[in-house]
């Protein structure tokens, strides 16, 4: 099964969304549960809700083969601590998809260190899905501290900086 999860802010995310409901029509991907939230896009190669309980959330990825996502920092942490493979595509502040880019920021540094495949783009969510099966996520447990935490906390104090 494949688990796809797209958060639950107020931003849509029509362009993960159509291209993950394209590649299961074409058979690219099977078996899909889609997590939607406030995208306008209801899907017809999918099964999907728009909103899942916690339990729900969480009962959808342990039971998946692997993860498709927006680079949250909730649903990255869950994917790690759960050692699930991820294929990450951020949402961007540009395409209106959040109000930054720090979901960018956050998937890059993640990818950097080998523990998610990162879409960049919708073009490349193919290639990424025909690589998971294949691929050796890094699971190992950084050595000191949480790096998504050190990570946004380096950030926030960056954005701070450029603001004053």
């Amino acid at each position: 099964m494949v688990f796809v999860t797209i958060g639950s802010s107020h931003f849509g995310f029509d362009r993960l969304l159509l291209e993950v409901d394209r590649l299961a029509g074409t058979g690219a991907l099977s078996n899909v549960l889609a997590q939607i939230g406030e995208t306008a896009h209801e899907p017809r190669h999918c099964r999907w809700q728009r909103f899942l309980t916690p339990a729900q959330m969480q009962e959808g990825m342990r039971d998946a083969d692997f993860v498709i996502c927006h680079a949250g920092c909730g649903t990255l942490e869950d994917g790690l601590r759960l050692r699930k493979k991820m294929i990450v595509m951020p949402r961007r502040g540009r395409l209106e998809e959040a109000p930054d880019d720090h979901q960018w920021e956050l998937a890059r540094l993640l990818v950097a260190h080998n523990r998610i495949l990162l879409a960049s783009e919708v073009q490349e969510l193919a290639s990424c899905i025909q690589q998971v099966h294949t691929w050796s996520p890094s699971f190992a447990p950084p050595r000191v501290g949480n790096p998504v935490v050190e990570y946004l906390a380096e950030f926030i104090q960056r954005e701070v900086a450029t603001q004053k």
